[in-house]
């Protein structure tokens, strides 16, 4: 899974304007089933967890980027 992340991230790098935006939804998209594959779990986990992971990739440059600019404000 995560070196499936990592490759479709990289992707991203070489500045091609179509593959950007491909690249980034196939991560959602690939993830569960193979994470299923892998894990052999039931759809329900597997579609919770993913979403969590989602979530938190979000969150957390947005938290970073929030801080940042809360003390670049304040200092």
């Amino acid at each position: 899974m995560h070196g499936f992340s990592f490759v479709a991230l990289a992707l991203m790098l070489p500045g091609l304007p179509w593959l950007s935006p491909l690249a980034l939804p196939s991560i959602p998209v690939c993830g569960p089933p193979a994470q299923r594959r892998i894990h052999g779990a039931r759809t329900g986990p597997i579609l919770a967890r993913a979403a969590i992971v989602s979530v938190l990739w979000v969150a957390t440059p947005l938290l970073a980027l929030a801080v940042g600019a809360v003390r670049a404000l304040v200092f």
